[in-house]
């Protein structure tokens, strides 16, 4: 937002020192001699209309739901020595939460390393699945390309080229040329780079342009043709398929290929063997048991390391888990919960007419009834475009993440500015429109010596944020604007 020139001066100024005002009003109240009377005191200001960016931003509103509540907990069994929070504490990321016992760690950490070592021993003998597939044809055909070879990833050739095989599905080569005097169904002579003459077919009239068909057997795809008729050249082109089918949807390793270039299939005949291999459900859920326990050590470690637990991040402390009695044969140790106050999502409903105007990574204001004085930044993270109707009206939910402080609690009310569109435009302060059954106007002139405004001029306004509002019509750039505008409360004591 550029900043606004500062184009208001003051008429009339007058200089009040609230706080000695403040003080001697006191100091006569408790005498009881005098009785103190109020008026509002309003300067005349004028305003310059010039150029300068609005955002305007609609306003919604929004509640903070629960945070997300997790249980903190170490593999194997580990005693809290000492608390250092209680439940309802709000802890900072890397705090400390509790000391341990060293002895402890140490047999947890090798009760974990025990159950890595079984894990890697069942990986060893866990089975690899390899599984060959033959890639039969869906349908008959002729085959114009062979793009697999042995040993070739389906993958790379799929990356290359764009299939692994070609079929010619009705028996036709075509060629195109642009001539209009042919007729359908007409024949041609198509002439090779060879000198070898093929007998052609008309077999489509498109707009400005013919195609010619030969049968699929005697031309490739890109091989150059020239059409004539009782020897007079019509046009030439290159071959291509007249209707194909690409075979493309497959992985693994080509293991064998069963055909070439120009051999006719059936559906159902064997075309290529492709090998996959990939891992066996006990394979990849013993890998998945083995990461999460390398998990626990790191955890287990970063404790004894510290001689500590602290907390993963921001948060409140809701649960202490207090031992009644050891058990060193436990698998897991609960310690506590927490709620995580790393950050603060939340929703809004946006109507269909302002939805599009909405990004994801856009900026919005946010201010809490609570939390009085300040503001807070949040981003639009999603858009949910599955509206859903209400009250003639589609709505649609839009999610919002911001950092979350320890003040900011369940159910707490937020008040959220989104900004729909910013453009600089002619503009003057919003103090300075008035309105009567007529529409909107603003005043040019001032008398001094009455104290009148006056030379009324309607306006038509736009866009509009909270201090500055466009003019379309009315007035121009460089034109100037009166109004009052009361800022301040004078007292008169009387006895």
């Amino acid at each position: 937002m550029k900043k606004r020139s500062k184009r208001i001066s003051r008429i009339i100024v007058v200089l009040i020192f609230a706080a000695a005002v403040g003080l001697i009003a006191r100091n006569r109240l408790s005498n009881n001699t005098e009785k103190p009377t109020s008026r509002v005191v309003e300067e005349v200001l004028s305003a310059e209309v010039h150029s300068d960016t609005v955002s305007q931003k609609l306003v919604t509103a929004s509640a903070i739901k629960d945070a997300e509540r997790e249980t903190v907990s170490l593999a194997g069994y580990v005693k809290v020595k000492q608390w250092k929070v209680s439940e309802g504490d709000y802890v900072s990321e890397g705090q400390e939460i509790a000391s341990v016992d060293q002895n402890t760690l140490k047999s947890a950490m090798a009760y974990v390393d025990k159950r890595i070592a079984d894990i890697d021993k069942s990986l060893k003998k866990a089975k690899i699945d390899v599984k060959e597939t033959v890639i039969k044809a869906p349908v008959s055909g002729r085959v114009k390309e062979v793009y697999v070879a042995v040993n070739d990833m389906a993958s790379d050739v799929l990356y290359e080229k764009g299939a692994l095989v070609v079929i010619s599905l009705d028996g036709k080569m075509a060629v195109d040329i642009e001539c209009t005097s042919l007729l359908q169904g007409e024949t041609v002579t198509v002439m090779l780079p060879d000198g070898t003459e093929l007998d052609g077919t008309v077999s489509e009239l498109l707009d400005g342009s013919t195609v010619v068909t030969v049968p699929d057997n005697l031309a490739d795809i890109g091989d150059e043709a020239t059409v004539q008729k009782n020897g007079t050249v019509l046009g030439s082109g290159f071959f291509y398929i007249h209707s194909e089918l690409k075979l493309s949807e497959y992985t693994g390793k080509v293991v064998d290929v069963f055909i070439k270039k120009n051999d006719t299939v059936k559906t159902g005949n064997g075309l290529f063997v492709l090998r996959e291999t990939g891992q066996s459900v006990e394979y990849q859920m013993l890998l998945a048991q083995r990461r999460e326990l390398e998990e626990d050590m790191d955890a287990l470690f970063s404790a004894y390391d510290k001689g500590m637990i602290t907390a993963p991040y921001n948060g409140r402390i809701s649960k202490l888990y207090d031992e009644e009695e050891d058990d060193p044969e436990a698998e897991e140790t609960e310690l506590y919960e927490i709620d995580d106050y790393s950050e603060l999502e939340f929703t809004v409903s946006v109507d269909e007419m302002d939805v599009l105007d909405i990004s994801v990574g856009d900026k919005a204001e946010v201010t809490l009834d609570a939390i009085q004085g300040e503001k807070f930044e949040a981003e639009v993270t999603d858009i949910n475009f599955n509206g859903k109707n209400v009250g003639g009206h589609t709505k649609y939910t839009v999610t919002l993440t911001m950092p979350r402080t320890r003040d900011m609690l369940t159910g707490m009310n937020l008040s959220v500015k989104l900004p729909i569109s910013e453009k600089t435009v002619p503009v003057i302060p919003i103090e300075a429109l008035n309105e009567d059954s007529n529409g909107t106007f603003v005043y040019t002139s001032y008398d001094e010596e009455t104290g009148e405004l006056s030379g009324p001029v309607y306006i038509t306004t736009g866009i509009s944020d909270e201090k500055l509002v466009e003019v379309r019509s009315g007035i121009a750039e460089g034109d100037t604007v009166l109004y009052r505008y009361a800022d301040r409360i004078e007292y008169v004591f009387e006895n």
